[in-house]
């Protein structure tokens, strides 16, 4: 397994080697899979290559510390998806993040708990875990309407602790 780090575009690429990259491994650069047509079928195999977006840590004042990805062009991507179908993603889930991590919204979920005995988490849920739903419920529709038809499956980011996204490039 090989890794390397792609600085100007906050992404890096993880690639296995098979058979049929066996050939490019020949180059100096390494092999070159982004471009290429899928190869295979999401969830059928391997992925040929892991693309991570990265958490944006660049807001200050009142958003220093909010939960967002950096919503930038990923140029592994290009000749699969649109640059605007990415920018529409990423605004879409950042938005859902955003109102998750809504300090107020967790200051009246609390309260309202606190009142309610700790009654009202388990009748009606809080705001985050609403949210986070919701944001199960975009990606989902996300990788089926635009990234699967075209070899692509974003991950969810829970199982990395929201570090950073992870785009299976097939």
């Amino acid at each position: 397994m090989r890794s390397s780090q792609h600085h100007g575009s906050l992404t890096s690429e993880i690639v296995e080697s098979n058979e049929h990259q066996l050939q490019d491994d020949a180059s100096e650069t390494g092999p070159t899979i982004f471009g290429t047509p899928p190869a295979a079928h999401v969830g059928q195999g391997k992925p040929r290559a892991v693309v991570r977006i990265e958490r944006d840590y660049s807001a200050r004042g009142a958003t220093s510390g909010r939960v967002q990805f950096w919503d930038g062009w990923v140029k592994e991507l290009e000749g699969r998806i649109s640059p605007l179908q990415l920018q529409d993603t990423l605004n879409d889930l950042n938005l859902i993040l955003a109102s998750a991590y809504d300090p107020y919204s967790s200051i009246f979920d609390n309260t309202l708990a606190i009142l309610s005995l700790y009654i009202s988490p388990w009748l009606l849920g809080t705001h985050h875990k609403r949210q986070m739903a919701l944001f199960q419920d975009t990606l989902d529709q996300y990788n089926k309407s635009v990234y699967n038809p075209v070899g692509l499956n974003i991950l969810h980011p829970q199982k990395v602790a929201f570090l950073f996204l992870e785009v299976e490039y097939y």
